[in-house]
């Protein structure tokens, strides 16, 4: 995970004193990363701005990727869902050109998340579908998956939502995957009632890495759990 780090900051202001564009773009990007995962998004999208302006009329294109699918995040987070797509489709564009097709699946599965968070499930599923076809890569493909279970439960198809749920658990994962699959899972059982496989879920994802929120609704689940 990045973390706020004075080699970045290093970095940055070493090569702001030369005359390498493609690395002081990446300094902006690793930097503006950094903000991202500290919540500053309004700092990091001036930080992505100015690598885009410095590798625009290059052939950085998997760089330039990476920097509008972060933008998109951030659009997304902050429900600018609009501006999100638009980033993220321009984000597949460079990954094409880039030629890297693991870039281009992760892209498709934000894009589907995107079209989830608007409640248009069928569109969701079509990018999910995508990314699934986009490469073999199992991370990636754990994560579309994951999100196609997330995708059913939203639209309240708890039967498809369980088997794709239970399916991700069996890929690898990055960050605190493991523990918001465990937790939709855990969310899932408490929506049908079936409180003791609910309890095993969410004690499972306290368990792994995760958020203050999903910690927080595990022990939601748990207490109402017991309170039945």
């Amino acid at each position: 995970d990045l973390k706020p780090d004075s080699l970045i900051d290093f970095s940055l202001s070493y090569y702001l004193r030369s005359n390498n564009n493609v690395r002081l773009a990446k300094s902006y990007f690793y930097k503006a990363k950094t903000l991202k995962v500290d919540q500053r998004f309004d700092d990091a999208t001036v930080l992505y701005l100015k690598a885009i302006d410095l590798v625009k009329n290059t052939d950085e294109n998997l760089l330039l990727g990476k920097i509008y699918s972060d933008i998109g995040d951030i659009c997304s987070i902050q429900k600018d869902y609009k501006e999100s797509l638009n980033k993220y489709k321009t984000s597949i564009n460079f990954f094409n050109r880039s030629g890297d097709s693991i870039a281009i699946s992760y892209s498709l599965i934000y894009t589907g998340r995107v079209y989830r968070f608007m409640k248009d499930y069928n569109t969701a599923q079509n990018y999910y579908d995508q990314a699934l076809h986009y490469t073999k890569d199992s991370l990636s493909n754990g994560l579309a998956i994951q999100e196609i279970g997330m995708n059913y439960l939203t639209s309240k198809k708890f039967d498809s939502a369980l088997y794709y749920l239970r399916k991700s658990l069996s890929y690898p994962t990055v960050s605190n995957y493991y523990a918001i699959r465990c937790y939709y899972l855990a969310d899932l059982f408490f929506d049908i009632q079936e409180l003791d496989s609910a309890s095993y879920y969410a004690n499972k994802a306290l368990n792994y890495p995760s958020t203050f929120f999903i910690q927080r609704d595990c022990y939601r689940i748990l207490v109402r759990s017991e309170e039945h």
